[in-house]
């Protein structure tokens, strides 16, 4: 005869196996993208200030802050991070993978045109190249073609919005958290013509 607590026991199992199945097929509603450089050429190390930067304890636009920076000063840029809240596009043709009329996420903008998107139940890799519209990380216009343009087979209904928190070191050794909107620092990618 079966006890009461071995069904209780193998119902708890299943239903812990079953969430941690549906858990990990939902999209998530903020995505962490931990060590990523976000654009091509990208790299982290010694950065160059190009206006103010305020950089805090943690990743958090409340947090106290560590200091200022200003237009000129040196900093080790040592990690990075894209935290993300989805967008979303609609596939207007089938391409690959996508099937025309469905709807896809998309997430952190890599560079060199691609971007991590949520389709078919995980995480993966596709080219904005080929979408009719589309913005990159914080606002920076990558690509806009017209709908009619016989390459497009996705448009963006709704853009994703990222921060990107960068930690650095000051040459004073005081080091934290700040928001890196691409312009306040100059040697953020390998093809920067101006080092430090």
């Amino acid at each position: 005869m079966v006890s009461w607590r071995s069904v209780l026991f193998c119902a708890t199992i299943f239903s812990t196996i079953a969430l941690s199945v549906i858990a990990q097929s939902e999209a998530p509603e903020l995505y962490i993208d931990k060590g990523v450089c976000p654009y091509e050429g990208c790299s982290y190390g010694e950065w160059r200030v190009t206006a103010a930067v305020v950089v805090r304890e943690a990743k958090d636009t409340f947090s106290s802050v560590v200091c200022v920076l200003h237009a000129g000063d040196i900093v080790m840029a040592i990690e990075g991070e894209v935290d993300t809240r989805p967008g979303v596009a609609r596939v207007l043709k089938d391409r690959k993978s996508f099937k025309k009329g469905e709807h896809f996420l998309l997430y952190t903008y890599m560079g060199e045109g691609i971007i991590k998107v949520w389709h078919g139940g995980e995480m993966t890799e596709t080219e904005t190249f080929g979408f009719c519209n589309a913005d990159c990380i914080n606002g920076i216009v990558c690509h806009k073609w017209n709908p009619d343009d016989p390459d497009c087979w996705a448009i963006v209904e709704r853009n994703q919005e990222s921060l990107w928190w960068v930690r650095i070191r000051s040459m004073e050794g005081l080091e934290g958290w700040c928001l890196n909107d691409t312009i306040s620092f100059c040697k953020s990618h390998a093809y920067d013509k101006n080092p430090p």
